[in-house]
């Protein structure tokens, strides 16, 4: 009985012990809701109101087109085939804090979403994209995963990226997707990519985080 006493206040000093020394960044950042509007920074937010964006491209060339109309921002591929398609404006991005980027989208195919990277021409960049029944995130290597989602809708879908400490967390409609290493971008642009498609984006947002809602209360 007292070894069982003894061993009971072991693991509680250790759980104890766990909890004040892991950074305040890396507990509960799975959660959606653990950080609400409040504790959050905004670096950017568009919810396309006004017909002109002070960040996203509007206009047609050979390539691409863009534009807004009736609070939505519509980037479209009218390039032959299914190219990869992209507008992605640059943000002065701090890249050693934590933050968020977040968009509400539709489409009318089944391969769109978030694209982030650095450089004029994104040599080195992310894709975090839906496809039908799931998603799709990719390097400019390789694909890193495929999964499938079991909140994804048919109209509109929420894109959620969290860098918090030294990791990326992915969230389609505030469910978490995938996990994957944080690495440092410089220079970062961020933006909408589609390989072919029409893409309508009801808002658009890019957020520092602060301290969660749960530690802060």
């Amino acid at each position: 009985m007292v070894y069982l006493c003894s061993m009971s206040k072991y693991i509680f000093y250790c759980f104890l012990w766990v909890s004040l020394t892991v950074p305040v960044s890396l507990l509960g950042q799975r959660n959606y809701y653990d950080y609400a509007a409040e504790d959050m920074q905004t670096i950017y937010f568009d919810d396309f109101d006004d017909e002109t964006s002070t960040k996203f491209w509007t206009g047609k060339n050979r390539e691409h087109k863009g534009k807004i109309k009736y609070g939505q921002y519509l980037f479209k591929s009218v390039a032959m085939g299914l190219k990869p398609s992209y507008t992605a404006p640059r943000f002065d991005l701090d890249p050693s804090r934590d933050f968020t980027i977040e968009m509400m989208l539709s489409c009318n195919g089944n391969d769109y979403g978030l694209v982030w990277g650095q450089d004029k021409s994104l040599e080195r960049f992310y894709t975090f994209n839906l496809i039908k029944r799931g998603f799709v995130i990719k390097n400019e290597k390789e694909v890193i995963i495929r999964g499938k989602i079991k909140k994804l809708v048919v109209e509109w879908n929420k894109i959620t990226l969290r860098k918090v400490a030294d990791t990326y967390y992915f969230f389609v409609n505030e469910q978490l997707v995938y996990e994957l290493p944080y690495e440092v971008i410089s220079d970062i642009r961020i933006g909408i990519g589609t390989p072919g498609w029409k893409v309508f984006v009801d808002y658009f947002g890019v957020h520092y985080l602060g301290e969660k809602r749960r530690l802060r209360d």
